[in-house]
């Protein structure tokens, strides 16, 4: 592999890692516990009280079946749903954010080429300085302090 096939493949391993999700953390995972644990809770107090009362004729049972029912297509059209919502991120993942190389020159709206050396560097840049010279839009990061050009 040489020296430009491992900078794409640097790049695109960073533009995966920017566009996956980020986590909640811990406090929303406990969060998400305790309400599923508590919703399963209420769920079986009541089924005991139903169960409690007695099975008197079919209503009970005909309940049961088409909980049970309800239960498999919900399971089967969020499993559906969530495939459709997974197809349609990765087949907009690439669309949405066009690679682009360090050092390229791409012409702008009004003709004029835009030359960036280092993107990263752009990236971080609290402020960056545009100048126009020759035909040419050289963006770079701003020079100078960094606490005054946050405040600028």
């Amino acid at each position: 592999m040489n020296e430009g096939e491992t900078l794409n493949a640097e790049k695109e391993s960073n533009a995966e890692e920017a566009l996956k999700p980020k986590s909640g953390g811990k406090l929303r995972l406990v969060l998400h516990i305790v309400m599923i644990l508590a919703g399963w809770a209420i769920f079986g107090y009541f089924w005991f009280t139903v169960i409690r009362r007695g099975w008197y004729g079919r209503g009970i049972p005909l309940t049961l079946i088409a909980m049970a029912l309800f239960s498999v297509l919900l399971v089967i059209l969020n499993s559906l749903w969530i495939r459709h919502n997974k197809n349609i991120a990765k087949d907009n993942r690439r669309k949405s954010v066009p690679e682009i190389e360090d050092s390229a020159f791409i012409p702008d709206k009004t003709g004029l080429e835009i030359v960036f050396n280092d993107i990263e560097a752009l990236k971080e840049a609290p402020v960056i300085e545009i100048e126009v010279t020759e035909g040419r839009k050289l963006i770079r990061p701003a020079a100078g302090d960094k606490e005054n050009a946050r405040e600028g």
